[in-house]
Protein backbone atom coordinates (compact mmCIF):
# COMPACT_ATOMS: atom_id res chain seq x y z
CA UNK A 1 0.00 0.00 0.00
CA UNK A 2 2.86 2.37 0.81
CA UNK A 3 4.34 1.79 -2.64
CA UNK A 4 1.02 2.76 -4.26
CA UNK A 5 0.87 5.96 -2.22
CA UNK A 6 4.42 6.84 -3.24
CA UNK A 7 3.59 6.08 -6.88
CA UNK A 8 0.53 8.35 -6.70
CA UNK A 9 2.51 11.21 -5.15
CA UNK A 10 5.40 10.75 -7.58
CA UNK A 11 3.10 10.70 -10.60
CA UNK A 12 1.33 13.87 -9.45
CA UNK A 13 4.65 15.65 -8.80
CA UNK A 14 6.06 14.58 -12.17
CA UNK A 15 2.91 15.70 -13.96
CA UNK A 16 3.06 19.13 -12.27
CA UNK A 17 6.75 19.42 -13.19
CA UNK A 18 6.30 18.45 -16.84
CA UNK A 19 3.27 20.68 -17.34
CA UNK A 20 5.10 23.56 -15.68
CA UNK A 21 7.89 23.12 -18.22
CA UNK A 22 5.54 22.73 -21.19
CA UNK A 23 3.59 25.94 -20.57
CA UNK A 24 6.87 27.88 -20.54
CA UNK A 25 8.01 26.57 -23.93
CA UNK A 26 7.08 27.89 -27.40
CA UNK A 27 4.71 24.91 -27.70
CA UNK A 28 2.24 26.80 -25.53
CA UNK A 29 1.68 29.31 -28.36
CA UNK A 30 1.07 26.62 -30.99
CA UNK A 31 -1.20 24.42 -28.85
CA UNK A 32 -3.58 27.12 -27.72
CA UNK A 33 -7.32 27.38 -27.20
CA UNK A 34 -8.59 30.66 -28.64
CA UNK A 35 -11.43 32.68 -27.10
CA UNK A 36 -14.88 32.29 -28.63
CA UNK A 37 -18.58 32.48 -27.89
CA UNK A 38 -18.50 28.91 -26.57
CA UNK A 39 -15.43 29.48 -24.37
CA UNK A 40 -15.11 30.46 -20.74
CA UNK A 41 -11.95 32.49 -21.26
CA UNK A 42 -11.10 35.70 -23.12
CA UNK A 43 -7.39 34.97 -23.39
CA UNK A 44 -5.33 32.35 -25.19
CA UNK A 45 -4.85 29.27 -22.97
CA UNK A 46 -2.53 26.32 -23.78
CA UNK A 47 -4.14 22.96 -24.52
CA UNK A 48 -1.17 20.98 -23.28
CA UNK A 49 -2.82 19.17 -20.38
CA UNK A 50 -3.30 15.96 -22.34
CA UNK A 51 0.28 16.07 -23.61
CA UNK A 52 1.55 16.42 -20.05
CA UNK A 53 -0.58 13.50 -18.83
CA UNK A 54 0.58 11.21 -21.64
CA UNK A 55 4.25 12.13 -21.20
CA UNK A 56 4.03 11.59 -17.45
CA UNK A 57 2.47 8.18 -17.96
CA UNK A 58 5.10 7.13 -20.53
CA UNK A 59 7.95 8.26 -18.27
CA UNK A 60 6.52 6.22 -15.38
CA UNK A 61 6.12 3.17 -17.64
CA UNK A 62 9.73 3.51 -18.77
CA UNK A 63 11.00 3.73 -15.18
CA UNK A 64 8.93 0.71 -14.16
CA UNK A 65 10.28 -1.36 -17.06
CA UNK A 66 13.91 -0.33 -16.65
CA UNK A 67 13.99 -1.08 -12.92
CA UNK A 68 11.69 -4.13 -13.26
CA UNK A 69 9.14 -2.71 -10.84
CA UNK A 70 6.28 -4.62 -12.44
CA UNK A 71 5.76 -7.64 -14.67
CA UNK A 72 2.81 -7.05 -17.01
CA UNK A 73 1.85 -9.32 -19.88
CA UNK A 74 3.38 -8.28 -23.19
CA UNK A 75 0.02 -7.62 -24.84
CA UNK A 76 -1.24 -5.44 -22.00
CA UNK A 77 1.97 -3.40 -21.92
CA UNK A 78 2.05 -2.96 -25.70
CA UNK A 79 -1.62 -1.98 -25.82
CA UNK A 80 -1.26 0.91 -23.36
CA UNK A 81 2.04 2.08 -24.91
CA UNK A 82 0.58 1.95 -28.42
CA UNK A 83 -2.56 3.83 -27.34
CA UNK A 84 -0.45 6.49 -25.60
CA UNK A 85 1.85 7.11 -28.56
CA UNK A 86 -0.99 6.95 -31.11
CA UNK A 87 -3.07 9.55 -29.28
CA UNK A 88 -0.05 11.71 -28.53
CA UNK A 89 0.45 12.05 -32.29
CA UNK A 90 -3.18 11.98 -33.49
CA UNK A 91 -4.45 14.18 -30.65
CA UNK A 92 -1.68 16.68 -31.27
CA UNK A 93 -2.65 16.89 -34.94
CA UNK A 94 -6.27 17.44 -33.91
CA UNK A 95 -5.34 20.17 -31.43
CA UNK A 96 -3.32 21.98 -34.10
CA UNK A 97 -5.38 21.48 -37.26
CA UNK A 98 -8.87 20.74 -35.80
CA UNK A 99 -9.70 17.57 -37.72
CA UNK A 100 -13.26 16.93 -38.86
CA UNK A 101 -15.36 14.36 -37.05
CA UNK A 102 -15.07 11.88 -39.94
CA UNK A 103 -11.28 11.91 -39.76
CA UNK A 104 -11.44 11.58 -35.97
CA UNK A 105 -13.78 8.63 -36.23
CA UNK A 106 -11.43 6.95 -38.71
CA UNK A 107 -8.44 7.36 -36.39
CA UNK A 108 -10.42 6.22 -33.36
CA UNK A 109 -11.67 3.05 -35.06
CA UNK A 110 -8.15 2.36 -36.30
CA UNK A 111 -6.78 2.63 -32.75
CA UNK A 112 -9.58 0.53 -31.25
CA UNK A 113 -9.27 -2.09 -33.98
CA UNK A 114 -5.55 -2.56 -33.33
CA UNK A 115 -6.05 -2.80 -29.55
CA UNK A 116 -8.79 -5.42 -29.88
CA UNK A 117 -7.57 -7.50 -32.82
CA UNK A 118 -3.78 -7.32 -32.35
CA UNK A 119 -3.44 -7.14 -28.57
CA UNK A 120 -6.44 -9.34 -27.78
CA UNK A 121 -8.30 -7.13 -25.31
CA UNK A 122 -12.03 -7.73 -25.71
CA UNK A 123 -15.22 -8.82 -23.98
CA UNK A 124 -15.59 -12.60 -24.26
CA UNK A 125 -18.80 -13.10 -22.30
CA UNK A 126 -21.24 -10.93 -20.40
CA UNK A 127 -23.72 -11.55 -17.61
CA UNK A 128 -26.73 -9.70 -16.28
CA UNK A 129 -28.87 -10.50 -13.22
CA UNK A 130 -27.45 -13.99 -12.89
CA UNK A 131 -27.64 -14.93 -16.60
CA UNK A 132 -24.46 -15.31 -18.67
CA UNK A 133 -24.02 -15.24 -22.45
CA UNK A 134 -20.87 -15.83 -24.54
CA UNK A 135 -20.25 -13.18 -27.22
CA UNK A 136 -18.14 -15.28 -29.62
CA UNK A 137 -17.11 -13.13 -32.60
CA UNK A 138 -19.36 -10.26 -31.56
CA UNK A 139 -17.10 -9.64 -28.59
CA UNK A 140 -14.48 -7.95 -30.80
CA UNK A 141 -17.09 -5.72 -32.44
CA UNK A 142 -18.60 -4.72 -29.10
CA UNK A 143 -15.13 -4.01 -27.69
CA UNK A 144 -14.17 -1.76 -30.61
CA UNK A 145 -17.33 0.30 -30.26
CA UNK A 146 -16.78 0.37 -26.49
CA UNK A 147 -13.34 1.97 -26.89
CA UNK A 148 -14.50 4.45 -29.53
CA UNK A 149 -17.57 5.32 -27.49
CA UNK A 150 -15.54 6.02 -24.34
CA UNK A 151 -13.07 8.23 -26.21
CA UNK A 152 -15.96 10.36 -27.45
CA UNK A 153 -17.92 10.20 -24.20
CA UNK A 154 -15.04 11.59 -22.13
CA UNK A 155 -14.33 14.21 -24.79
CA UNK A 156 -17.93 15.38 -24.91
CA UNK A 157 -18.01 16.14 -21.16
CA UNK A 158 -14.84 18.23 -21.36
CA UNK A 159 -16.90 21.42 -21.24
CA UNK A 160 -16.12 23.01 -17.88
CA UNK A 161 -13.00 23.12 -15.74
CA UNK A 162 -11.93 19.79 -14.31
CA UNK A 163 -15.00 17.76 -15.27
CA UNK A 164 -13.55 15.23 -17.74
CA UNK A 165 -10.38 14.72 -15.68
CA UNK A 166 -12.27 14.36 -12.38
CA UNK A 167 -14.78 11.87 -13.76
CA UNK A 168 -11.96 9.85 -15.36
CA UNK A 169 -10.12 9.93 -12.03
CA UNK A 170 -13.19 8.40 -10.35
CA UNK A 171 -13.23 5.68 -13.00
CA UNK A 172 -9.54 4.87 -12.47
CA UNK A 173 -10.10 4.60 -8.71
CA UNK A 174 -12.97 2.16 -9.31
CA UNK A 175 -10.97 0.01 -11.73
CA UNK A 176 -8.01 0.03 -9.35
CA UNK A 177 -10.19 -1.08 -6.43
CA UNK A 178 -11.66 -3.96 -8.44
CA UNK A 179 -8.24 -5.03 -9.71
CA UNK A 180 -6.81 -4.87 -6.19
CA UNK A 181 -9.62 -7.09 -4.89
CA UNK A 182 -8.99 -9.53 -7.74
CA UNK A 183 -5.26 -9.75 -6.97
CA UNK A 184 -4.15 -8.13 -10.27
CA UNK A 185 -1.31 -5.72 -9.37
CA UNK A 186 -0.50 -4.52 -12.90
CA UNK A 187 -3.86 -2.81 -13.62
CA UNK A 188 -3.68 -1.34 -10.11
CA UNK A 189 -0.30 0.22 -10.87
CA UNK A 190 -1.54 1.66 -14.17
CA UNK A 191 -4.62 3.14 -12.45
CA UNK A 192 -2.52 4.75 -9.72
CA UNK A 193 -0.08 6.22 -12.27
CA UNK A 194 -2.93 7.62 -14.36
CA UNK A 195 -4.62 9.01 -11.26
CA UNK A 196 -1.46 10.82 -10.20
CA UNK A 197 -0.90 12.26 -13.68
CA UNK A 198 -4.52 13.45 -13.75
CA UNK A 199 -4.21 15.09 -10.33
CA UNK A 200 -1.16 16.98 -11.60
CA UNK A 201 -3.20 18.29 -14.52
CA UNK A 202 -6.07 19.36 -12.23
CA UNK A 203 -3.57 21.44 -10.25
CA UNK A 204 -3.16 23.69 -13.29
CA UNK A 205 -6.66 23.34 -14.73
CA UNK A 206 -8.27 24.99 -11.69
CA UNK A 207 -5.81 27.90 -11.64
CA UNK A 208 -6.53 31.32 -13.14
CA UNK A 209 -3.11 32.58 -14.20
CA UNK A 210 -1.39 29.38 -15.28
CA UNK A 211 -4.46 27.54 -16.51
CA UNK A 212 -3.96 24.58 -18.85
CA UNK A 213 -6.75 22.87 -20.79
CA UNK A 214 -7.02 19.14 -21.42
CA UNK A 215 -7.40 19.27 -25.20
CA UNK A 216 -8.46 16.41 -27.46
CA UNK A 217 -5.22 14.58 -26.73
CA UNK A 218 -6.01 14.36 -23.03
CA UNK A 219 -9.74 13.65 -23.21
CA UNK A 220 -9.36 10.87 -25.77
CA UNK A 221 -6.38 9.43 -23.90
CA UNK A 222 -8.29 9.27 -20.62
CA UNK A 223 -11.24 7.71 -22.41
CA UNK A 224 -9.29 5.00 -24.19
CA UNK A 225 -7.27 4.14 -21.08
CA UNK A 226 -10.46 3.76 -19.08
CA UNK A 227 -11.77 1.50 -21.85
CA UNK A 228 -8.59 -0.62 -21.96
CA UNK A 229 -8.57 -1.05 -18.19
CA UNK A 230 -12.23 -2.11 -18.07
CA UNK A 231 -11.51 -4.68 -20.78
CA UNK A 232 -8.46 -5.87 -18.84
CA UNK A 233 -10.29 -6.53 -15.56
CA UNK A 234 -13.46 -7.94 -17.15
CA UNK A 235 -13.77 -11.59 -16.19
CA UNK A 236 -11.19 -11.52 -13.41
CA UNK A 237 -11.95 -13.37 -10.15
CA UNK A 238 -13.98 -11.22 -7.76
CA UNK A 239 -14.98 -9.05 -10.73
CA UNK A 240 -16.99 -11.37 -12.95
CA UNK A 241 -18.52 -10.76 -16.36
CA UNK A 242 -21.37 -8.43 -15.43
CA UNK A 243 -21.92 -5.90 -18.21
CA UNK A 244 -23.07 -3.42 -15.58
CA UNK A 245 -19.57 -3.06 -14.09
CA UNK A 246 -17.87 -1.41 -17.11
CA UNK A 247 -21.02 0.63 -17.80
CA UNK A 248 -21.04 1.97 -14.25
CA UNK A 249 -17.29 2.65 -14.18
CA UNK A 250 -17.88 5.03 -17.10
CA UNK A 251 -21.41 5.85 -15.99
CA UNK A 252 -21.53 9.63 -16.21
CA UNK A 253 -19.79 10.04 -19.61
CA UNK A 254 -22.09 7.37 -21.08
CA UNK A 255 -25.14 9.06 -19.54
CA UNK A 256 -24.28 12.49 -20.92
CA UNK A 257 -23.42 11.06 -24.34
CA UNK A 258 -26.66 9.08 -24.54
CA UNK A 259 -28.83 12.00 -23.47
CA UNK A 260 -27.11 14.33 -25.94
CA UNK A 261 -27.48 11.93 -28.86
CA UNK A 262 -31.16 11.27 -28.22
CA UNK A 263 -31.94 14.94 -27.67
CA UNK A 264 -30.22 16.05 -30.86
CA UNK A 265 -31.91 13.31 -32.87
CA UNK A 266 -35.35 14.38 -31.68
CA UNK A 267 -34.82 18.13 -31.99
CA UNK A 268 -34.00 18.26 -35.70
CA UNK A 269 -36.56 20.28 -37.66
CA UNK A 270 -36.23 18.07 -40.74
CA UNK A 271 -37.88 14.64 -40.54
CA UNK A 272 -35.31 13.03 -42.88
CA UNK A 273 -33.36 10.29 -41.10
CA UNK A 274 -30.05 11.38 -42.61
CA UNK A 275 -30.45 14.93 -41.29
CA UNK A 276 -31.28 13.62 -37.83
CA UNK A 277 -28.24 11.34 -37.74
CA UNK A 278 -25.97 14.18 -38.92
CA UNK A 279 -27.40 16.49 -36.28
CA UNK A 280 -26.37 14.02 -33.57
CA UNK A 281 -22.72 15.00 -34.17
CA UNK A 282 -23.20 18.78 -34.02
CA UNK A 283 -22.00 20.66 -30.97
CA UNK A 284 -24.41 22.53 -28.71
CA UNK A 285 -24.60 24.09 -25.27
CA UNK A 286 -27.23 21.84 -23.70
CA UNK A 287 -25.14 19.16 -22.00
CA UNK A 288 -25.87 18.32 -18.38
CA UNK A 289 -22.97 20.44 -17.10
CA UNK A 290 -24.25 23.38 -19.15
CA UNK A 291 -27.66 23.08 -17.53
CA UNK A 292 -26.11 23.12 -14.07
CA UNK A 293 -24.29 26.34 -14.92
CA UNK A 294 -27.53 27.77 -16.33
CA UNK A 295 -29.11 26.94 -12.97
CA UNK A 296 -26.61 29.23 -11.22
CA UNK A 297 -23.76 26.91 -10.19
CA UNK A 298 -20.17 27.92 -10.72
CA UNK A 299 -17.94 25.68 -12.80
CA UNK A 300 -16.27 24.24 -9.70
CA UNK A 301 -19.63 23.57 -8.05
CA UNK A 302 -20.99 21.87 -11.19
CA UNK A 303 -17.85 19.75 -11.49
CA UNK A 304 -18.00 18.65 -7.85
CA UNK A 305 -21.70 17.79 -8.10
CA UNK A 306 -21.18 15.67 -11.21
CA UNK A 307 -18.09 14.10 -9.63
CA UNK A 308 -20.31 12.95 -6.77
CA UNK A 309 -22.66 11.38 -9.33
CA UNK A 310 -19.77 9.67 -11.13
CA UNK A 311 -18.33 8.46 -7.82
CA UNK A 312 -21.71 6.96 -6.95
CA UNK A 313 -21.68 5.00 -10.21
CA UNK A 314 -18.11 3.87 -9.50
CA UNK A 315 -18.88 2.79 -5.93
CA UNK A 316 -21.84 0.78 -7.22
CA UNK A 317 -19.56 -0.98 -9.73
CA UNK A 318 -17.15 -1.92 -6.94
CA UNK A 319 -19.97 -3.34 -4.81
CA UNK A 320 -21.82 -5.29 -7.53
CA UNK A 321 -19.48 -8.35 -7.68
CA UNK A 322 -20.21 -9.05 -4.01
CA UNK A 323 -24.02 -9.01 -4.07
CA UNK A 324 -26.64 -11.40 -5.39
CA UNK A 325 -28.50 -10.81 -8.62
CA UNK A 326 -31.58 -9.69 -6.66
CA UNK A 327 -29.62 -6.96 -4.91
CA UNK A 328 -28.01 -6.11 -8.24
CA UNK A 329 -31.46 -5.56 -9.74
CA UNK A 330 -32.50 -3.45 -6.73
CA UNK A 331 -29.41 -1.24 -6.90
CA UNK A 332 -29.74 -0.70 -10.65
CA UNK A 333 -33.44 0.16 -10.27
CA UNK A 334 -32.61 2.73 -7.60
CA UNK A 335 -29.87 4.28 -9.76
CA UNK A 336 -32.23 4.45 -12.73
CA UNK A 337 -34.83 6.33 -10.69
CA UNK A 338 -32.15 8.68 -9.34
CA UNK A 339 -30.90 9.46 -12.86
CA UNK A 340 -34.44 10.07 -14.13
CA UNK A 341 -35.04 12.44 -11.22
CA UNK A 342 -31.82 14.32 -12.02
CA UNK A 343 -32.72 14.63 -15.69
CA UNK A 344 -36.15 15.90 -14.74
CA UNK A 345 -34.71 18.56 -12.44
CA UNK A 346 -32.31 19.68 -15.19
CA UNK A 347 -35.20 20.12 -17.63
CA UNK A 348 -34.35 17.17 -19.88
CA UNK A 349 -37.36 15.03 -18.95
CA UNK A 350 -39.85 17.68 -17.95
CA UNK A 351 -43.28 17.19 -19.48
CA UNK A 352 -43.12 20.29 -21.64
CA UNK A 353 -39.63 19.47 -22.92
CA UNK A 354 -40.63 15.89 -23.79
CA UNK A 355 -43.77 17.06 -25.60
CA UNK A 356 -41.73 19.60 -27.57
CA UNK A 357 -39.13 16.99 -28.56
CA UNK A 358 -41.78 14.47 -29.63
CA UNK A 359 -43.67 17.13 -31.60
CA UNK A 360 -40.44 18.08 -33.38
CA UNK A 361 -39.71 14.43 -34.14
CA UNK A 362 -43.22 13.76 -35.48
CA UNK A 363 -43.94 17.00 -37.34
CA UNK A 364 -40.56 18.53 -37.97
CA UNK A 365 -41.64 21.73 -36.18
CA UNK A 366 -39.04 24.12 -34.74
CA UNK A 367 -37.72 23.47 -31.25
CA UNK A 368 -36.02 25.64 -28.68
CA UNK A 369 -32.34 25.73 -29.54
CA UNK A 370 -29.37 26.25 -27.29
CA UNK A 371 -29.26 30.00 -27.86
CA UNK A 372 -32.82 30.54 -26.65
CA UNK A 373 -32.20 28.18 -23.75
CA UNK A 374 -29.22 30.30 -22.74
CA UNK A 375 -31.28 33.46 -23.13
CA UNK A 376 -33.89 32.00 -20.79
CA UNK A 377 -31.25 31.81 -18.07
CA UNK A 378 -29.42 35.04 -18.94
CA UNK A 379 -29.39 36.21 -15.32
CA UNK A 380 -26.66 33.62 -14.67
CA UNK A 381 -24.11 35.23 -16.99
CA UNK A 382 -21.36 37.41 -15.61
CA UNK A 383 -20.98 39.63 -18.68
CA UNK A 384 -22.36 38.87 -22.11
CA UNK A 385 -24.03 40.22 -25.20
CA UNK A 386 -27.23 38.69 -26.55
CA UNK A 387 -27.83 41.23 -29.29
CA UNK A 388 -27.79 38.40 -31.85
CA UNK A 389 -30.88 37.01 -30.20
CA UNK A 390 -32.75 40.30 -30.32
CA UNK A 391 -32.40 41.06 -26.62
CA UNK A 392 -30.60 43.95 -24.90
CA UNK A 393 -27.05 43.60 -23.68
CA UNK A 394 -26.30 43.13 -20.00
CA UNK A 395 -23.73 45.49 -18.57
CA UNK A 396 -21.03 44.89 -16.03
CA UNK A 397 -22.95 46.63 -13.30
CA UNK A 398 -26.09 44.62 -13.78
CA UNK A 399 -27.14 42.53 -10.75
CA UNK A 400 -27.84 39.68 -13.15
CA UNK A 401 -24.16 39.35 -14.00
CA UNK A 402 -22.66 37.90 -10.87
CA UNK A 403 -22.41 34.18 -11.51
CA UNK A 404 -19.87 32.37 -13.65
CA UNK A 405 -20.59 32.27 -17.39
CA UNK A 406 -21.31 29.26 -19.48
CA UNK A 407 -18.81 27.94 -21.96
CA UNK A 408 -17.36 24.78 -23.31
CA UNK A 409 -13.59 24.66 -23.28
CA UNK A 410 -13.24 22.05 -25.99
CA UNK A 411 -15.27 20.69 -28.83
CA UNK A 412 -16.21 17.04 -28.39
CA UNK A 413 -14.12 14.69 -30.43
CA UNK A 414 -16.86 13.81 -32.87
CA UNK A 415 -18.73 17.12 -32.81
CA UNK A 416 -18.48 19.57 -35.67
CA UNK A 417 -17.20 22.98 -34.50
CA UNK A 418 -19.46 25.86 -35.39
CA UNK A 419 -22.49 23.68 -35.99
CA UNK A 420 -24.27 24.91 -32.91
CA UNK A 421 -28.02 24.63 -32.93
CA UNK A 422 -28.66 28.35 -32.56
CA UNK A 423 -26.67 31.46 -31.73
CA UNK A 424 -25.26 31.32 -28.24
CA UNK A 425 -24.48 34.39 -26.16
CA UNK A 426 -21.11 35.96 -26.84
CA UNK A 427 -18.92 36.09 -23.76
CA UNK A 428 -17.17 39.45 -23.51
CA UNK A 429 -15.26 38.95 -20.31
CA UNK A 430 -15.68 35.39 -19.20
CA UNK A 431 -12.70 35.08 -16.93
CA UNK A 432 -13.65 32.48 -14.39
Amino acid sequence: MLSLILLLAGAAALSILLLGILIRTPLARHFADLPGHRKVHNTVIPRLGGTGIVLTFLVLLTIAQVFELWDPSAKFLLSIVFASLFLLIAGTLDDVFTLGYKAKFLLQFLLAGVIVSVFGLSFEKVSLFGQEWPLYGMGMVVSIFWLVGLMNAVNIIDGIDGLAASVSLAGFVGVGALAFAAGAPNPVGVCVALSGATIGFLYYNFQRRRKVLLGDTGSQFLGVMLGILTLRIHGLPNVGNSILIPLLLAGYPILDLGVAMIRRFLQVRNRALGQRVTRMFHADNEHLHHRLVYAGLTHVQATLLLLVLASGFTATAVVLPHVSWAWELTIVSYLTLAVLFLLNRLGVLQRRAVQRALRTWALGSPSVDSGRLALRYNRYYELFNVSELGAPSVGAGSPSARVAPLAETTVASFETPGAVGGAAPQVLNGKF
